[in-house]
Order: C-alpha cells, then structure tokens, then sequence
C-alpha cells in the first residue's frame, strides 16, 4: 500500500477547508468578483490586533487589504477610521450598495427600511452612522454587527475607529493619526448595533491591540 506522508495530509486537508469556503461564500454572495460588477459590497472585522501605531490610516487600509488577500477575497479594501485629517464617513459617503457581512447578513442598505424592534417606525440605514440630531436611544444603526472575521469566523473584540456616531473624528483620540503608541485612541465594540460599534470608549495606544474594521471599495 502507498504512504501518504503527514505533509500531503496536510496539504490535503488544507485543500478541502479552503474550497468548502469557497462554495459556502458562493452560495451567499452571487455575481461577479469584483466589487464594481456586484450589486452588493462586504466588510469584515480582522482576525488580527495591532497596537495603535497603524501607520496611518494608509497603513489601516494595507492591513485590511492583505487580510482579504490571506483569505482569497478579491476586490479593494479600506478600513473604516478617522484621524484628524479624514473622516470615516467621508470614505464611505457615497457608498450605494447594501453591504453585507462574510456570512451574508445585512448592515445596512441605503434602499431597505429596517423596522425597530417596537414595531412603531421603520428606519432606513444609508450608512451605519447616526444623522445629527437623529434620535438614538434604541435605535439601531446596523442590521447586524460587524462581527464576522476575514476567515469567516466571529469576533466580538473592540476595534480601532477614531470616530464619533456620525463617523466624524473624536479629537485627539487617534494615536496621532495612527502613526505612534503615545496616547489614546477611540474605539467601537463589534458585539453591538448601536452607536457604540464604533463610538465605545477609549484605549491606551500602547498597550492595546485591537482589530479593524475593513469594508470593500466599490
């Protein structure tokens, strides 16, 4: 009888876990690969940490794009954070696709009204951040939360945000625009759907290692 050697096991095992992800995403999202030929986008929250010297909100959108690439995802992606120059939201303004998580649940939609729990209103979720002025006790701001891993798995960490509800920078709570350890930052919760999924508390720079959050061009 052939030996299969410890190491084609592996590589054989690997093999299956990698393609049994692949059906299983292709089962939920259909269409093209690219972000520009689908009528949905994704987004996702790193299985990595890092302290709060990100390099930059360049150096955020590096990691979020070389988790995509170690997890096969295809398409162009960017964190979402602020820094005293760049607002989340700015980044994400014009963004016209629902986006859903890797496990294909919704975030939010700019076309679809989610119903509060309190069945009394129907609110509808452009973005994931709250209007000024809007009413916010109880009141969610995404469908789901942003919980679930580039490898597919789930996260309920805290995460790098430097940002308000409205997805403005907090002052001063940005390690220095993610270039040191000196200092705080902001962060979001990604076990919740209220403001505080990315306007939570703040954590030392240095000793903090948290994940981020990556959401996929259009």
């Amino acid at each position: 009888m052939r030996k299969i050697s410890l190491l084609n096991l592996i590589l054989f095992a690997s093999m299956i876990t990698t393609t049994a992800s692949a059906a299983r995403l292709s089962v939920i999202f259909t269409g093209g690969s690219g972000g520009s030929e689908r009528t949905y986008a994704r987004a996702f929250i790193t299985s990595t940490t890092y302290d709060g010297n990100l390099g930059g909100i360049a150096g955020a959108d590096a990691k979020c794009q070389a988790r995509a690439n170690a997890a096969s995802l295809g398409g162009t992606w960017k964190a979402i954070i602020s820094d005293s120059t760049t607002n989340a939201q700015s980044r994400m303004k014009f963004r016209t696709k629902p986006v859903y998580d890797l496990a294909g649940r919704l975030l939010w939609n700019p076309a679809q009204g989610v119903t509060h729990s309190n069945d009394s209103y129907t609110m509808y979720i452009p973005s994931p951040f709250y209007s000024p002025g809007q009413t916010v006790v109880g009141a969610p701001t995404m469908a789901s939360g942003l919980r679930t891993t580039e490898l597919g798995g789930t996260a309920t960490n805290e995460t790098w945000s430097g940002s308000d509800p409205y997805g403005a920078a907090v002052a001063n709570t940005h390690c220095t625009n993610w270039s040191t350890t000196a200092g705080n930052g902001f962060v979001g919760r990604a076990d919740t759907v209220t403001q505080t999924w990315i306007y939570y508390t703040t954590r030392s720079c240095a000793t903090a290692t948290l994940s981020l959050y990556c959401l996929e061009d259009e």
